[in-house]
């Protein structure tokens, strides 16, 4: 029998709010250790947002990766991932001290149900090309489920 969802998804899910600023968008992603949320207004999931719409709205997408090439991007090339992280999140608030979550948020929210199977999840965020999934059972976000959960599911 196929695992399900429910028994490796993130149960715990950190939210984000649609008038939040960009800069404190990056310090809570960095906070928190991940790379994006679902954005959440009047216990509603209105969006998604992650730290590649940051790059993607400010048209840095192509810089970061070129970073990321070179041995740069935090976690390699020996740099330390909070010195290096620091940095880049003071450069992003200079750039986006004006916009907010609601500008950048993808409004379309991919989901899946706790009760499906993890081949379903796989299949479904490798056809959309996405790194996670929200989990709603009955319209209620009961979790998250990201790429680096099936990582961990298979070490």
């Amino acid at each position: 029998m196929d695992m399900l969802v429910k028994e490796i998804m993130q149960k715990d899910v950190f939210t984000l709010a649609p008038e939040l600023g960009l800069d404190a968008l990056e310090q809570q992603l960095c906070s928190f250790k991940v790379g994006g949320a679902p954005v959440v207004d009047k216990g509603k999931v209105i969006g998604v947002v992650s730290r590649s719409d940051i790059f993607t709205h400010l048209g840095i997408r192509s810089s970061y990766i070129a970073m990321a090439e070179s041995g740069s991007e935090p976690g390699y090339g020996g740099h330390s991932n909070n010195i290096h992280s620091n940095r880049f999140s003071e450069g992003i608030m200079g750039w986006t001290s004006n916009l907010k979550v609601k500008d950048i948020m993808s409004k379309s929210v991919l989901s899946i149900s706790s009760n499906q199977s993890l081949k379903e999840a796989g299949e479904l965020m490798i056809e959309k090309k996405v790194h996670r999934l929200m989990v709603m059972d009955q319209g209620e976000l009961v979790g998250i489920i990201s790429s680096m959960d099936f990582v961990k599911h298979s070490i």
